[in-house]
């Protein structure tokens, strides 16, 4: 039988209840909260209370007004810990000044790439040891270099490479995805043909329009392989590139050497 109840009623039952201790748990989208107040985002939990993975888009207020999310119980004040599912933080840029934003607080400041905490007076960059970045590559794919065209040695075979898309072995250009000091070398042989006299075989590191350069000169002709070798070490902005190039006047067109005597190789200090 359904009961309508005056408002006057409901209104000094709800008044009457505050003040009150009740224990009780609120649960929302579940119907077997676990604490004081129990969200199931995708109602997804049933009877469960013991499969982590089913907690992963839980958020529990505990009894000691602690927050966790994604997990049922709370150390810190705010706890995301989960054994499942995702548990990062996203952390955004405020305008605001250091005092303005008050001691402890955190920013990324997405200029610097870098995340900051303030002291209250300024903002200053967290310390951190970066995985340095490292790439060697050879060549196993043939490439023809025309006489007196600069070319950018492409269509390397990568050997180790944890930069994350930073290189691009199939146009050989590297970017730096931060700013630093890389060391870097080139090294390529042309398989054995005909050179004139007095030409020049080159090789080169373009970076920000700057190079890196090792000639070899030829004052006599000759029948051979030849090789060329550069290293150095260079300073990239975020987002500079830097690529293996040769150069080369013999006489005729010259073919990269796929013996694996080819390579290019980048790390940074």
């Amino acid at each position: 039988m359904k009961t309508n109840l005056p408002l006057f009623t409901v209104i000094v039952y709800l008044l009457s209840s505050v003040g009150c201790n009740v224990a009780a748990q609120l649960g929302i989208n579940t119907e077997k909260p676990l604490s004081l107040m129990h969200i199931d985002a995708a109602a997804n939990n049933g009877t469960n209370t013991v499969d982590p993975a089913l907690f992963s888009d839980d958020v529990i207020f505990t009894d000691e007004g602690k927050l966790a999310a994604g997990k049922t119980t709370a150390i810190a004040n705010l706890d995301i810990r989960a054994t499942s599912g995702n548990s990062a933080i996203g952390i955004g840029n405020t305008s605001q000044t250091a005092a303005q934003a008050g001691a402890g607080a955190v920013r990324f400041n997405t200029s610097t790439k870098c995340l900051e905490y303030s002291n209250g007076t300024v903002w200053s960059c967290m310390p951190s040891v970066a995985r340095k970045l490292q790439v060697l590559s050879q060549k196993n794919v043939a490439q023809n270099i025309s006489v007196s065209t600069l070319t950018t040695v492409s269509n390397w075979a990568t050997i180790k490479d944890n930069t994350e898309g930073a290189y691009n072995a199939a146009t050989g250009i590297f970017t730096a995805p931060r700013t630093g000091i890389y060391a870097v070398s080139f090294i390529y042989s042309f398989n054995s043909g005909a050179i004139n006299a007095n030409t020049q075989i080159e090789a080169q590191i373009e970076y920000n329009s700057l190079f890196l350069k090792y000639l070899k000169a030829f004052p006599s002709a000759i029948t051979s392989t030849s090789t060329a070798y550069i290293s150095g070490i260079v300073s990239l902005n975020a987002g500079q590139q830097l690529s293996p190039r040769i150069w080369q006047t013999t006489g005729s067109t010259k073919t990269i050497s796929t013996s694996g005597n080819t390579r290019f190789s980048l790390v940074e200090l």
